[in-house]
């Protein structure tokens, strides 16, 4: 059986399942951070706002050589999979 992102796409997560992800996420944080004044913020705010193209010239922010130090984007670096070029992106904004 092969594993999600080793020779096939990863299928995106739905909103609900972020939302989900997003929600144990905040109950872990909050075990050190006090809830009343903690202000939360998703990428989606600004990210989602932005064009393909912005998101283009965004990557173009980011050298290789300094995306390849990291070893998460090298390592997706080195896959051979259908969704490399989503992934490659993906890092690159998320500036990994």
């Amino acid at each position: 059986m092969t594993r999600p992102g080793q020779s096939v796409t990863r299928p995106p997560l739905t909103r609900e399942q972020i939302a989900a992800n997003a929600k144990t996420y905040l109950e872990q944080v909050y075990k050190i951070l006090d809830p009343q004044r903690t202000e939360v913020r998703y990428n989606s705010e600004w990210l989602g706002k932005l064009s393909s193209y912005e998101v283009i010239q965004l990557c173009g922010k980011y050298r290789l050589a300094r995306m390849l130090e990291t070893r998460r984007f090298s390592l997706a670096a080195r896959e051979q999979s259908a969704d490399r070029g989503a992934r490659t992106a993906l890092l690159a904004v998320s500036g990994l």
